[in-house]
């Protein structure tokens, strides 16, 4: 039986799949994990929209693909046509996978109401109080990511949880008709069945350090 350690040093980053379809009952587990997250004050904050079938991947990668190109014009208007070629393949193989998931956050309300209101009262945007609480709308959305990564590994799936696709999210947010509704895309998560075998991954030794508890 494999350990939750085990699983979860197994988990990989995927970007080609088999063209297997993701099972009814596994995308119901997927979501129930990812539900499942902590989240600051229970909120809950995320959306996940759901995309199955070669039409709808596909039209999702049309509109990345529109925005990725559109950032580079406003970004790096001199770069050549070859790099942007790259960067739209980098941020839209997700043309494989057999499902997508497009992640969203709602904003969170602090359970301290009287600091909240303190903080607003003295200026702060809501992105500001948010950073100062050190962004627990954002570490809820990993978490709940996190989650749908690792049921997938155990489910013998795979996904890559993609960041590049932001660059197009006004234009995602208008094909996925979530334009004006205050949601934030916050990444795109494809699954399927990994069509090769990832390599290991070293982890950083300087990662973790340990403060010795001795006694006085």
């Amino acid at each position: 039986m494999t350990t939750f350690e085990e699983l979860a040093c197994a988990r990989r980053s995927i970007r080609k799949y088999a063209p297997d379809p993701v099972r009814p009952e596994d995308l119901a587990a997927l979501l129930r994990a990812a539900q499942a997250a902590p989240s600051a004050c229970g909120a809950q904050n995320w959306l996940f929209v759901v995309l199955q079938g070669r039409k709808d991947i596909e039209g999702l990668a049309r509109a990345v693909e529109a925005g990725v190109r559109r950032a580079h014009r406003e970004f790096l208007p001199e770069a050549e046509e070859s790099y942007v070629e790259g960067r739209v393949c980098h941020s839209t193989f997700f043309r494989s996978a057999p499902l997508v998931l497009a992640v969203y956050m709602r904003p969170v309300a602090y359970a301290d109401a009287r600091l909240e209101a303190a903080m607003r009262g003295a200026g702060l945007s809501y992105e500001a109080e948010m950073e100062r609480l050190a962004r627990p709308d954002i570490l809820g959305l990993g978490a709940a990511i996190e989650n749908l990564l690792l049921c997938a590994q155990d489910l013998g799936y795979g996904g890559c949880w993609m960041n590049a696709p932001a660059l197009a999210a006004p234009e995602i947010d208008e094909y996925l008709g979530k334009a004006g509704e205050g949601l934030r895309l916050m990444s795109l998560v494809p699954i399927g069945r990994p069509a090769y075998t990832p390599r290991e991954k070293p982890l950083r030794p300087d990662a973790v350090e340990i403060r010795a508890n001795e006694e006085a």
